[in-house]
């Protein structure tokens, strides 16, 4: 589902940060630390930590 989002509707539902991986939701989510909103994702599997950082990097290479 997140994979079809524009980068500005990411931004729009409040699941990302431009530039700031650490405030991210769905950066939050995947680690399993955000509490409320988002659950915890994958639901079923977790991703490897290097896949984790590719999307932390992408989201802080982001600006506005």
């Amino acid at each position: 589902m997140f994979h079809q989002l524009t980068v500005t509707e990411l931004v729009t539902r409040g699941l990302i940060e431009r530039g700031d991986s650490a405030s991210s939701s769905l950066v939050l989510s995947i680690r399993g630390v955000y509490l409320g909103g988002v659950e915890n994702m994958p639901p079923s599997a977790s991703l490897r930590p290097y896949e984790i950082q590719q999307l932390r990097e992408w989201i802080d290479g982001l600006s506005d």
